[in-house]
């Protein structure tokens, strides 16, 4: 018979609970090492800030926080008089690599943290920042410019006095602000179980390593040949075509039924893709990429679930449908510039798109239906923490697909690259 692949428990697929204590247990060194002289932060400090743009889904449209406002309403030339920084303009203007973004926060003076008036429009404008920062964050996952601790993102290590910044200011850290919004958005939820916020920090460490992975770093980069990118397209088709039939096939369950959306349904427009491709030969070449491994592992992990343990389906739908609405929504704009698509008929990345719900507002608010349905599922904690493990499990199988792509498009990742040269 049928081999059904096991998935022990990994490093990857722990409890949100887990999770949340290991961070406690670390701790934020209030004086991070690397920043308590002006040496630069492993080598972050010479990545170039275009590289960041360039990289960094978030930037796909321009930078993220140019409609951040001030914390003091103001004239710019008011601005100028009153504040040092501000003398010969933004001294952010002209800025090139991390290292510069560092020195200038490093630079700001000590009254406007401690003089109360300055320090609020600071903290203010900070917080305004962050504010963006989580929605960004919430919107496309995890970062994949600074996917290790080491080097990391400058504003979460860059210090003033030899304190971080929001320190000095009297805030909390950015990983306690993202935890705390995250714990009152759970709180508004229906159980007290709080399903959906568990599932975001309990696979936190998996959506990273999924992300890491080369041929997702080249692809946001426009580098994956057009052959690879479509072998993708066809192992999705497999992939969404199993997790339909297991929805069907589990929508009476009490444990699915209220996350099962017809409108969410992908393979008609990967039918529709597919056709674009390939023509009338597409059902073939779906026909011809079956066995691979990684497809094979993928399909009958969603198919013993459906059979055997349906109450875990949850954790797979979570885990491609809300991708689909968050950073799906970054890859259908570096599909289309790669590949030369038309971005007006979706033609070629009809996937990425949702007829029921065609703006980015619409993803959003049903993004937000979908975790309060999460959140009202009659589930006990070891249930949850089951169901957070099975999500684990589904970024495992698609990092393996990922790593998949990486060898049929002979990207080796960079230790091993490394090592052989």
């Amino acid at each position: 018979g049928v081999v059904v692949p096991w998935w022990p428990p990994t490093k990857l697929a722990r409890t949100a609970r887990e999770q949340q204590l290991e961070r406690r247990g670390r701790g934020c060194s209030p004086v991070p090492r690397a920043m308590s002289d002006d040496k630069s932060h492993g080598d972050v400090a010479s990545l170039k800030v275009q590289q960041v743009a360039e990289t960094c889904p978030a930037f796909a449209q321009g930078c993220p926080f140019s409609n951040v406002k001030r914390g003091v309403s103001m004239p710019i030339d008011e601005l100028r008089a009153k504040c040092p920084a501000f003398e010969k303009g933004c001294p952010f203007e002209g800025v090139t690599d991390v290292g510069a973004i560092e020195r200038v926060l490093k630079s700001v003076p000590t009254s406007h943290t401690q003089d109360k008036e300055r320090a609020a429009v600071l903290r203010d404008t900070l917080k305004q920042v962050h504010t963006a920062a989580a929605e960004l964050k919430d919107d496309l996952g995890a970062c994949p410019v600074f996917v290790t601790d080491a080097p990391r993102c400058p504003f979460k290590v860059v210090c003033t006095n030899l304190q971080p910044l929001v320190t000095a200011l009297d805030l909390r850290s950015w990983g306690v602000l993202v935890e705390e919004a995250a714990a009152a958005a759970a709180a508004d939820g229906g159980s007290d179980i709080h399903l959906a916020a568990q599932l975001k920090t309990g696979t936190a460490d998996a959506h990273r390593a999924a992300e890491s992975v080369q041929f997702v770093r080249h692809f946001l980069r426009g580098r994956i040949p057009k052959d690879i990118y479509l072998r993708f397209v066809v192992y999705l088709y497999h992939i969404y075509d199993a997790l339909e039939r297991a929805g069907r096939q589990c929508k009476q369950h009490e444990l699915y039924a209220p996350l099962h959306y017809d409108e969410l349904e992908r393979v008609p427009s990967l039918k529709r893709d597919l056709q674009y491709y390939f023509g009338d030969e597409w059902a073939a070449k779906v026909e011809q990429l079956k066995d691979d491994e990684c497809v094979r592992n993928y399909v009958q992990r969603i198919e013993h679930i459906a059979a055997k343990q349906p109450h875990l389906l949850s954790a797979h739908a979570y885990t491609r449908y809300l991708g689909d609405l968050s950073g799906g929504q970054v890859l259908r704009r570096v599909a289309v510039k790669t590949y030369n698509l038309d971005a007006a008929t979706g033609d070629g990345v009809r996937f990425y798109d949702f007829e029921a719900m065609p703006t980015k507002a619409d993803h959003k608010k049903f993004k937000q239906r979908y975790r309060e349905a999460l959140d009202t599922l009659p589930v006990t904690q070891k249930v949850a923490d089951e169901i957070v493990q099975e999500a684990n499990v589904a970024f495992e199988l698609n990092t393996a697909m990922f790593r998949a792509l990486d060898d049929v498009a002979g990207l080796a990742a960079p230790a091993a690259a490394a090592a052989s040269s």
